[in-house]
């Protein structure tokens, strides 16, 4: 379940890394994202590489306090057409977010609740169905390789 939402969260992981800088739509929601190719390869493969997973959540946590940093920026200069791809990124990364830090990050609290894992994989299910204009959006109006 975990594994399979990794894409979904180093994309909102990614659009967060930058958004502080955010202030106009089209432009800055570009802006923002400028080192989205960057940062989806570093923290998919600092996800891959880290050997415990103590280091695996303790890299989620790192993730996650960003994007909830970044959120009212990101959604302040998303483009009217992406708000409610965006929002659908988003949610998955809150409920993600509010679950992991009620149990401490513990990966494996999460796992053991099959309801809560049910939840979580129905948010990532609306997520990845919005990932691909997310990436359209990036690949012709910002020119990104992704």
């Amino acid at each position: 379940m975990i594994r399979r939402s990794i894409p979904v969260l180093v994309l909102t992981a990614a659009l967060a890394a930058n958004a502080n800088a955010a202030t106009h739509a089209r432009a800055n929601f570009c802006t923002a994202s400028k080192s989205v190719v960057l940062q989806l390869v570093n923290t998919a493969s600092a996800l891959r590489s880290s050997a415990t997973l103590a280091q695996r959540q303790a890299e989620l946590k790192t993730q996650f306090t960003t994007i909830k940093a970044a959120e009212p920026a990101l959604r302040s200069s998303v483009p009217a057409r992406l708000k409610r791809k965006l929002n659908a990124v988003l949610a998955l990364t809150d409920l993600i977010n509010t679950k992991l830090g009620a149990v401490h990050w513990n990966i494996a609290a999460i796992a053991q609740n099959q309801a809560l894992a049910a939840q979580i994989e129905a948010a990532g299910a609306r997520a990845d169905a919005a990932i691909p204009a997310l990436r359209s959006y990036y690949r012709t109006t910002c020119h990104y390789k992704i």
